[in-house]
């Protein structure tokens, strides 16, 4: 029950990042103008903020590079938020952005060319016993985080340890 919890608040961090990134992306863009004519580090149209960077004016806004934070410009350097990133392949990236946890939890997204690319690993999600699935003799962890279940006859036959 504890990972569902855990997986539940990462999923309502990664919509909240999520949220706020559009809304600072949408809402920045004529900032990011102004930005473009004082800014040589960056040849796109918008500008991205490293955590700690001079900047002005006070509170201008501009997403981290990390591709998911958002910044804004307080006593002289960018302050950004400290959300835990979650990366969807082929959605925009920040240029300095490396490696990202995929919104799917089990695979790694890096920033290639402004764009995520991600690996394509099959993700099992936790299972109960009793619920259907499709690929005799897989093996999945149960929902308990501690015992391990089956596919066996088209549903899920779990151990049933003490956790």
């Amino acid at each position: 029950m504890p990972i569902r919890v855990a997986r539940l608040l990462l999923l309502l961090l990664t919509a909240v990042a999520l949220a706020v990134g559009f809304a600072v992306s949408c809402g920045g863009d004529d900032d990011d103008d102004d930005n473009d004519d004082t800014s040589d580090d960056d040849d796109d149209v918008d500008t991205y903020a490293e955590p700690g960077d001079a900047c002005s004016p006070e509170g201008a806004e501009a997403p981290s590079t990390d591709g998911c934070n958002s910044c804004t410009c307080g006593d002289g350097e960018w302050q950004c938020t400290l959300m835990a990133c979650l990366a969807e392949p082929g959605a925009a990236c920040g240029p300095e952005a490396a490696v990202q946890p995929a919104v799917d939890g089990c695979n790694t997204c890096t920033c290639e060319d402004g764009v995520w690319s991600c690996t394509e690993i099959a993700c099992l999600e936790n299972v109960s016993a009793g619920e259907p699935c499709d690929n005799e003799g897989q093996i999945a962890d149960a929902d308990d985080g501690c015992n391990k279940c089956t596919c066996d006859g088209g549903t899920w036959a779990c151990t049933e340890m003490a956790c």
